[in-house]
């Protein structure tokens, strides 16, 4: 069972106006998101979307990403086993400098995703330690796989943004004691992107040089 959200089928047609007006009032745009997603695993499981499998609550909401993500427990027990390995290495390729290939970058992405999604449908449903333990593993997921590439902060950057949606959804259902909150700000005090931007900007340069080095030295019968 895959552990990222199956992309929304262009041959169905979504209840736009139902999910508008679903999502209106407080936290709309994180309601949006748990909806819409509902909506993509209700649409991959069931072919089509109708009014009768049509979610309308954060409940129903939260259930049906649940219960998609129910058959790859595995799979987050084995990446949460391996987040405790002592260092993660990525097998870089920097004399390929701006050419180098980093999927893992997308990969993590999803994963954070995924997390921030069951974090969010965990506090619909009352589920404290599920999801708790989902935003920890969100946060987890930043700092991996993490180099001075400005790729790399960018895509850090917007796992953050992920987490804190995840985070500001889950506020309104207090499930989560003062203990967890203390927990959680820890962790995310711990980001401090301003500092990491500097030696973002010389790997940057480097790999600039890198890239630029062989044109300054061919032939210039090679551009004719």
């Amino acid at each position: 069972q895959s552990m990222e959200v199956p992309k929304s089928d262009p041959r169905i047609e979504y209840p736009r106006e139902k999910r508008e007006r679903a999502s209106s009032g407080t936290s709309s745009g994180q309601f949006r998101e748990l909806h819409e997603t509902a909506l993509t695993v209700i649409a991959a499981q069931d072919g089509e979307i109708n009014p009768r499998n049509t979610p309308n609550t954060w409940k129903a909401c939260g259930q049906a990403v649940l219960d998609h993500f129910r058959n790859a427990e595995e799979s987050f027990s084995k990446l949460r086993e391996a987040l405790d390995w002592p260092f993660d290495r990525y097998p870089y390729v920097w004399n390929d400098a701006f050419q180098m290939l980093l999927p893992h970058l997308a990969q993590l992405k999803s994963f954070t995703r995924t997390a921030a999604l069951r974090t969010t449908a965990g506090a619909a449903l009352g589920r404290n330690a599920e999801a708790f333990e989902d935003i920890q593993l969100a946060i987890r997921l930043i700092h991996t796989g993490d180099s001075d590439l400005v790729i790399s902060r960018l895509v850090q950057m917007a796992q953050t943004v992920l987490v804190l949606n995840a985070i500001r959804a889950a506020q309104q259902f207090h499930v989560w004691n003062d203990d967890q909150w203390r927990a959680i700000d820890s962790k995310l005090a711990a980001l401090d992107f301003p500092s990491l931007a500097p030696n973002a900007m010389r790997a940057e340069r480097i790999f600039g040089h890198r890239t630029i080095e062989p044109l300054l030295t061919m032939s210039p019968s090679r551009f004719v």
